[in-house]
């Protein structure tokens, strides 16, 4: 059953918005697309992890976490919307809270706001999080972009309502952008060591035949090239650990479909590196420009000692350099790639924040959780010192 509300506090330089929490599955996603759609064109970050043509095919592996979708209207416009679900058990204690909802080929929570309105989307956020069932004391906002006018104007509410407002986590992964356009080399930042070594890694693999990347431009290619970017990523460690795509119905039915959908949309950028006319290497990138997020990348494991992953990620580089309405392009990689670290020019940082509700008890319990969470963080770390 839908849940909705007008939104009782004041932001900070909005009107008053409205909020609506529902139950998400195929049939409301369907229902919300024109509006959906409308507003991932117009978000402050184009998040494409949230728009409608991701989330659709990817409702079977949010499933198990039965999602709401929380939108927010000003003026009879969306102008925000997210995905939650019901969590419990932060810092080891019987405490129910909302968490982002995000699987694992996701890797960005950030909700999606139009331009021009985030002081408004926060104060539906605020307003949804004070007229959830008593027992949820807060928001945990997973995988969100930092330092970003949505993030900035959470916190100005959440400090105008004293209410708690807590960045529980940040971490930098690799990126690209924002480019100037000046005409800077894309390997200009890279050490001597690092473009000798790409440039002894190329020759050693020119040596064995003849190479070129390709981009996908035809409709009628997608199938071939996902069924060799699926085959070559299950021939290798991924496979043999039962997580490639492969391994999963769910996930190659959310390839097939998301690639599908973002090529029709103009989102998809997907690559590969062949020698011989044999494929290699690829990599899966979809975007909503300026901003891109690098999704997936595979190679033939028959060819690993000529690093053909690392020449594809650094052929990535500078497509996206010299292509500047790609300015802005997240890695989605794990932090601790030292690889990407080095190669890719600039770094992105995602954070974690929670958001309390208002009144007293909740500020306690708000509180008590964090406190002995960063506890049980800091005697973790200590014992894992040597």
């Amino acid at each position: 059953m839908p849940i909705s509300a007008p939104a009782s506090s004041k932001p900070c330089k909005a009107e008053i918005p409205t909020w609506n929490c529902t139950d998400l599955d195929l049939e409301s996603a369907q229902a919300l697309v024109p509006a959906w759609s409308d507003l991932a064109l117009n978000a402050i970050e184009k998040n494409v992890f949230y728009f409608p043509w991701f989330i659709i095919p990817s409702l079977p592996l949010l499933e198990k976490q039965q999602p709401k979708v929380v939108t927010v209207h000003h003026a009879n416009q969306l102008i925000g919307l997210f995905l939650v679900h019901n969590d419990v058990g932060y810092a080891n204690m019987p405490i129910p809270f909302y968490r982002t909802t995000i699987h694992l080929h996701q890797f960005l929570g950030t909700p999606l706001v139009r331009t021009g309105y985030a002081d408004q989307f926060a104060a539906g956020v605020c307003a949804f999080l004070d007229a959830a069932p008593k027992e949820r004391s807060f928001l945990l906002l997973t995988h969100q972009t930092g330092d970003s006018d949505l993030t900035r104007a959470l916190e100005c509410l959440c400090k105008h309502q004293s209410r708690q407002f807590v960045e529980v986590d940040r971490v930098q992964r690799a990126a690209i952008g924002p480019l100037t356009g000046d005409g800077t080399p894309p390997d200009k930042h890279l050490s001597s060591n690092r473009k000798k070594s790409l440039s002894r890694k190329l020759k050693n693999l020119i040596a064995q035949g003849d190479v070129c990347v390709e981009k996908l431009t035809h409709e009628g290619e997608i199938d071939v090239w996902l069924e060799g970017f699926f085959a070559i990523e299950n021939a290798g460690w991924k496979g043999e650990q039962k997580t490639s795509i492969l391994s999963s119905a769910n996930d190659t039915a959310l390839y097939r479909d998301m690639v599908s959908a973002a090529f029709t949309n103009g989102s998809l950028n997907f690559f590969r590196m062949k020698l011989d006319g044999k494929p290699i290497a690829y990599t899966l990138d979809i975007s909503g420009p300026p901003y891109t997020y690098c999704l997936k990348t595979s190679f033939d494991p028959a060819f690993k000692k000529y690093s053909p992953g690392i020449l594809m990620e650094f052929e990535t580089l500078k497509y996206y350099a010299q292509h500047r309405q790609y300015g802005l392009v997240d890695s989605c990689s794990d932090p601790a790639n030292t690889v990407l670290n080095e190669l890719w020019p600039n770094q992105k940082s995602i954070v974690t924040i929670a958001i309390g509700r208002r009144g007293l008890v909740y500020k306690i319990i708000f509180w008590g959780s964090y406190v002995l969470k960063e506890k049980l963080k800091s005697l973790i770390r200590g014992a894992s010192k040597p």
